[in-house]
């Protein structure tokens, strides 16, 4: 692998490093996001049981407790200041939009990963053929050995850039589906709250 590794020229080094982020960034999303959906549902199934065997009141005291993602959205929702439920929807969308960058967080980064990875491929490729040519031009085709270092070069890089390439997009793309899924359930929980709203009488 160490030798295989060297034969790949000085391109693989940025792609063993941008790899390695990717790497992480796909742990560390992927935790954040399972952590995130079970605290979502958790939370919704206290609050709204409150908020319906009890009061709305009663579901705000609760959350004076809490601080995050929903409990700012249900705050919202059902803040009893705000007398119109027209204002309180435009309020929980406010909410959204502020707690949205800290979802989407790293998102971006695996996507430009994803791409690069195939381009610092290409570089490792000209780089190869550059070395190729170059001793040809030198040498003639009379060292079968420098010849085959630089198509050595130019093909391995290729190869792990794609390989590197391909797990680092299904991984974004898996995640991408993930922060979906938890603005779909936000949104189910939004509506759900505004519904409560109006049956409690709270405009």
């Amino acid at each position: 692998m160490i030798e295989y590794f060297k034969l790949g020229g000085i391109f693989m080094w940025p792609i063993l490093f941008s790899s390695i982020w990717a790497v992480a960034l796909l742990i560390e999303r992927a935790l954040t996001y399972t952590k995130t959906r079970k605290i979502l549902r958790k939370q919704a199934q206290s609050f709204f049981e409150i908020a319906e065997k009890q009061s709305l009141d009663a579901a705000l005291r609760e959350l004076d407790e809490y601080h995050g993602l929903l409990p700012d959205i249900l705050r919202a929702a059902w803040d009893p200041q705000h007398p119109n439920v027209s204002i309180a929807e435009r309020n929980v969308e406010e909410v959204l939009h502020q707690y949205k960058p800290a979802l989407e967080k790293s998102l971006a980064t695996l996507a430009t990963l994803a791409a690069i990875q195939p381009l610092l491929g290409l570089l490792g490729t000209i780089s190869g053929m550059i070395a190729t040519f170059s001793v040809i031009s030198s040498a003639g085709t009379g060292d079968p050995r420098a010849l085959a270092d630089g198509i050595s070069e130019a093909m391995i890089t290729t190869q792990a850039g794609l390989s590197v390439a391909l797990p680092i997009l299904l991984g974004h793309n898996f995640l991408r589906n993930r922060y979906r899924n938890i603005l779909a359930s936000l949104q189910q929980y939004c509506a759900r709250a505004l519904k409560d709203r109006e049956r409690h009488g709270a405009e």
